[in-house]
């Protein structure tokens, strides 16, 4: 049932005009104000002298440091100990570090032209080999394809350090091998 003097129905709900609240406070004076004193909020108390405030910025600033400092300090520990951290990233890293066997001769190999490995264990003549072995009625049946993220990393030179060549019988072809351990 809506009040026949006002305009909106919702008015009873919401009067204009509000009672003075019980504490005495005027009509128009904030109550906030005379709860909560200047001196408790934070840039209304008196006025500091340049000294004060920056000695306190100082302490804040170390205070902050030192917590960060004992925070990574303890993170360390727990690395040290558990190792999580590495096994996170060398398990991500394996993830996208791949390769797979695909018939027919990769286009992304690379052969390596220095080096003091490469040069001792025969890797920087391996271009002129398959030719010569191309040639002698040979031809790469299959060959691996590095991943986007693995053809990205540079070689180190010391992780492969032997090869060995099979041929149709998979026995190794004599004299093709070098090195002291052998990747077939």
């Amino acid at each position: 049932m809506a009040d026949s003097g006002s305009r909106s129905p919702l008015r009873r709900f919401f009067p204009l005009s509000r009672p003075a609240a019980r504490s005495g406070l005027a009509p128009g004076q904030p109550a906030l104000a005379t709860v909560i004193g200047a001196d408790v909020l934070p840039g209304t108390g008196p006025a500091q002298p340049w000294l004060a405030r920056l000695r306190e910025l100082v302490v804040r600033r170390s205070l902050l440091l030192s917590v960060v400092a004992v925070a990574l300090v303890l993170l360390a520990l727990v690395e040290m100990r558990t190792s999580a951290v590495q096994a996170l990233v060398l398990s991500q890293a394996a993830r996208v570090l791949t390769y797979r066997v695909a018939p027919g001769p990769s286009p992304s190999v690379t052969y390596p032209q220095t080096g003091p490995y490469d040069v001792r264990l025969g890797y920087t003549r391996l271009p002129d080999f398959v030719d010569r072995l191309e040639a002698g009625g040979y031809r790469v049946e299959q060959q691996a394809r590095p991943s986007t993220a693995l053809a990205r990393t540079p070689p180190d030179g010391k992780s492969l350090i032997g090869i060995a060549l099979h041929g149709q019988s998979t026995a190794s072809i004599p004299g093709a091998r070098g090195g002291g351990r052998t990747n077939s």
